[in-house]
């Protein structure tokens, strides 16, 4: 769970990470899924206000 996922998605980019799911809304937040340097999959989440 992230704050700030564009932020997180700026980073990212500048790290050169591969994106499975490129940053979306969702019904209650904005999610996005990376595949690690191993081949792991990380899932960001970032509800929206007043929730979580």
């Amino acid at each position: 769970m992230v704050r700030d996922i564009r932020a997180v998605e700026r980073h990212l980019n500048s790290l050169g990470v591969r994106w499975v799911r490129p940053v979306e809304a969702g019904g209650d937040g904005f999610w996005s899924t990376v595949e690690d340097p191993d081949g792991n999959y990380v899932q960001f989440i970032q509800l929206r206000d007043g929730q979580g």
